[in-house]
């Protein structure tokens, strides 16, 4: 599975696990993120991730989400 990635997100506890793939974009995230969670609001969802070193990076574009795929995928972290 050639740049596949596997995305944890967690809220309240509870950890859905979401395939990214090439084509997958910040909005199909949102989407997934808001239709798992009815009450997360997509406008105004505040999303970080970790990785090693760095425990609060900020997601929040397109470009952020490229960056943090860029990292994993060069760091081999998946």
């Amino acid at each position: 599975m050639e740049n596949c990635l596997f995305l944890m997100c967690k809220f309240r506890g509870v950890t859905l696990v979401i395939k990214y793939t090439n084509g997958f974009n910040f909005n199909g995230l949102v989407y997934k993120l808001c239709a798992k969670w009815s009450e997360l609001v997509g406008s105004s969802l505040n999303i970080s991730y970790s990785m090693l070193g760095h425990s609060c990076c900020c997601l929040r574009s397109e470009e952020d989400l490229e960056v943090m795929v860029g990292l994993a995928l060069s760091c081999d972290t998946h």
